[in-house]
């Protein structure tokens, strides 16, 4: 008879123990949601255990994730996301995970760099200026509920983005969410949701009328997508990395999604009608145009003629403010103009009277009133980063900031050279020319729109420390040069003779 091998079908060793515990976390999930009513609880304990394996095996991704939904605003663009709390899960999670490689695990290795130091300077006189704000509730509101996050994020991102592997999922979900973002304006415009002045698309926008009879639009109704002008700034950060992923052609789903996204970003920011946007985007232009056409002045002439076409697109003379009419009827400049400049003025009004620590974060909105020269019975954001950190944080904050940028921008032209160099992987070299650009269109969207303390530019530089730790992996270390012997002079019967031996007799 013959004999029946059953060892294969031995059970595992402790089987009944993992399925006990997996009924058991089950039974929770459900008496979560039982107990509380609130689904959001059962799948919060369900997913416990898949968060964990993340904590330990994707830390990274658990950080851009959660960069992902707190700077594109996914579940603002996507209102049906908002029970779920994700923003907060994934803050807490982020935040565990990183404590655990960094203390417990140790494999993640803090290192600092120029950038990082000036960005920890910043942040302490930030919170100086919380000390002796104006307002101390609103200073202190924005740096715990959100200013903080934005800095750790930051050194998040520098410590655990190392490999061509890691920038290309990165590269990846910022397409991605950004892409979704655009989606949402382009549906906007074509269904008339969300306007501003009847022609300006947002997302989320909440507008009432104040005991003035004007319309307002109160930031506590708000998110941060509602406003066009730091929509298109939203989208231009991802519009760089599309086009930089297309041209560098690292694989045909990178392609695809750089010529999608980029296609689906600028028609959203055409609907946004901003003019800082506007400007923004020709400034990535020409951060790409003159790394990757080789005649300057071909590379410009596009760029001039991609702005009269955008210009056009975005149909500038029909706006409501700052249109054709309203330039016309103000004698040259428009109501939109002459509102950045008194906010302008009113930051500078602030750095004089409070030359050290400014007005305090977030306080230039609440405290306009007190230091502008032209009060019209509402406040104004100032519409400007450089002038917002003049304001806010005085001119040690302003002089720290530009050092900041100036770090930042030196080492991502670095980080292009010496990709190029090494001929190191395309999505490495995409991510290089794809912050150079970013931080070009920051710089220039940047003066006209009010973005300094929220997560564009830092993620650019989070991006940008990490890429130039990695990139020094690429390039070998330089040997010292090896000094040839001084030459010994010939003598008569004498041949030539190394160190060391005797002269031939």
């Amino acid at each position: 008879m013959a004999m029946i091998d059953i060892s294969h079908q031995r059970t595992q060793p402790f089987g009944w123990m993992k399925a006990a515990i997996t009924v058991a976390w089950a039974a929770t999930a459900l008496g979560a949601y039982y107990f509380t009513g609130e689904p959001i609880n059962a799948i919060a304990i369900a997913g416990l255990p898949l968060a964990a394996l993340l904590c330990y095996r994707q830390p990274l991704m658990l950080c851009v994730m959660f960069v992902a939904f707190s700077f594109f605003r996914l579940h603002e663009a996507y209102p049906f996301l908002e029970p779920f709390k994700i923003p907060l899960l994934l803050g807490m999670l982020m935040f565990s995970c990183l404590a655990l490689h960094v203390f417990v695990l140790q494999t993640v290795d803090p290192f600092m760099r120029p950038e990082l130091k000036w960005l920890l300077i910043m942040f302490g006189l930030v919170f100086v200026g919380m000390i002796f704000a104006q307002d101390r509730a609103i200073a202190w509101g924005y740096i715990s509920s959100t200013y903080w996050k934005v800095i750790l994020m930051t050194f998040a991102i520098a410590w655990l983005a190392r490999s061509d592997a890691d920038f290309n999922a990165v590269a990846r979900v910022i397409v991605i969410s950004g892409t979704l973002v655009a989606a949402v304006a382009i549906y906007n415009k074509l269904n008339g949701i969300s306007l501003v002045e009847g022609t300006r698309v947002s997302i989320g926008r909440v507008e009432v009328i104040d005991e003035y009879g004007l319309i307002d639009a109160p930031a506590e109704l708000q998110g941060a997508l509602s406003d066009p002008n730091d929509l298109s700034l939203v989208l231009l950060f991802p519009l760089a990395f599309a086009i930089a992923i297309a041209v560098y052609r690292s694989s045909r789903i990178n392609v695809f999604l750089g010529v999608f996204g980029a296609s689906a970003m600028g028609l959203a920011i055409v609907f946004t009608q901003s003019r800082g946007g506007l400007i923004g985007v020709l400034a990535v232009f020409a951060a790409l145009g003159l790394r990757l056409i080789k005649s300057r002045t071909v590379a410009i002439s596009l760029c001039l003629v991609a702005g009269l076409g955008l210009g056009v697109a975005m149909g500038l003379k029909g706006r409501i403010s700052g249109g054709a009419a309203e330039i016309s009827q103000s004698g040259g400049i428009d109501e939109s103009a002459r509102g950045r400049l008194d906010a302008w003025r009113a930051a500078i009004n602030m750095a004089t009277r409070r030359p050290l620590t400014g007005v305090g974060i977030n306080n230039f909105t609440y405290t306009y009133y007190a230091y502008t020269d032209n009060w019209q019975r509402r406040n104004k954001a100032v519409h400007s980063s450089w002038f917002q950190v003049l304001g806010e944080t005085g001119l040690p904050g302003l002089v720290t900031f530009i050092l900041l940028i100036v770090a930042t921008c030196r080492s991502a032209l670095k980080n292009m050279r010496l990709t190029v160099a090494a001929g190191s992987p395309p999505v490495m070299t995409a991510t290089a020319l794809a912050l150079v650009s970013g931080l070009a269109g920051f710089c220039a969207a940047g003066t006209f729109l009010t973005q300094a303390f929220t997560w564009p530019l830092y993620v650019l530089i989070g991006l940008t420390v990490a890429l130039s730790q990695a990139t020094t992996r690429l390039v070998p270390a330089q040997q010292p040069a090896i000094r040839p012997l001084p030459a010994q002079p010939l003598i008569a019967n004498q041949r030539p003779t190394m160190r060391g031996m005797a002269p031939a007799r």
